[in-house]
């Protein structure tokens, strides 16, 4: 997989993980039943406590994907604030991680560094050609993470 692919899957995991811890926040557990009757098999409350226990545990086992899959993606970002300098890794970590849009590190950029957006363009080209030339297991190993 290329550098560019990587960093669009992390990006859509972002998206994923976040809509996921959304859904965890403003989870409301199954009410209990009315009347003080117990919960049992043929209470419709608990068929669906059930069904919504496995759904949590779902989403549970895959925003643990999502958060390895994304720091992996950041120890990729690690690696090449070593190995190239801080503002090509901010550039993809501000873009695939962090989500912000390109009007947003243009203006960054612009305050902080005094570069304009095609600079911008450049840092994350050159950062996906280093990616693509040295390999990913150069990249982590570069960051101190052993693969």
């Amino acid at each position: 997989m290329r550098a560019a692919e990587l960093f669009e899957q992390c990006a859509a995991d972002v998206r994923e993980l976040n809509a996921i811890m959304s859904a965890e926040w403003e989870w409301e557990g199954p009410r209990p039943s009315g009347g003080g009757r117990p919960s049992g098999i043929g209470d419709p409350t608990a068929a669906q406590a059930i069904a919504n226990s496995q759904r949590m545990a779902d989403l549970e086992t895959r925003r643990e994907e999502l958060q390895g899959s994304i720091a992996f993606c950041g120890e990729l970002v690690d690696g090449l604030r070593l190995l190239m300098g801080a503002e090509y890794a901010d550039v993809l970590e501000l873009l695939y991680i962090d989500l912000r849009t390109w009007d947003y590190i243009a203006d960054y950029y612009g305050r902080v560094h005094g570069c304009g957006r095609r600079r911008i363009y450049d840092y994350r080209r050159a950062a996906f050609d280093m990616v693509d030339g040295l390999g990913i297991a150069h990249i982590r190993m570069a960051s101190g993470i052993a693969t």
